[in-house]
């Protein structure tokens, strides 16, 4: 998430630094990077191409598949699923699998998530 984007920031600057996180329904990937973690070097080795959510996209992919789907799932799976159609614009048509699991969200932040999202 671009508000919370601490691993991106990480890699490129090749060693973990701290980022001012701004508040996300994707409470799953808030947070940073801990130093010494396994991650950075894996993500530094294996992500090819970092695509930086909004909130309101985190929102939008969220209500997308409640509407479109019919499936609930939580504000982290909503980040992949926003990164998806955001990169998927420029994807020539190929194929795109996105994994999406977790559907722990209340029923608060989902009434919140789903009142703010822009409608289509």
């Amino acid at each position: 998430m671009a508000g919370q984007a601490a691993m991106a920031a990480s890699v490129r600057a090749g060693k973990v630094v701290q980022v001012d996180a701004l508040p996300t329904i994707s409470d799953g990937t808030a947070g940073g990077v801990e130093e010494g973690s396994i991650t950075l070097p894996l993500c530094t080795e294996l992500v090819d191409e970092w695509v930086l959510i909004e909130e309101p996209e985190i929102c939008s992919a969220l209500r997308f598949m409640i509407d479109t789907e019919h499936q609930l799932i939580e504000g982290a799976a909503a980040v992949a699923i926003a990164a998806g159609l955001k990169a998927g614009r420029h994807c020539g048509g190929r194929a795109m699998v996105i994994v999406s699991c977790g559907a722990n969200i209340s029923s608060t932040a989902l009434a919140q998530a789903i009142g703010a999202a822009p409608t289509s």
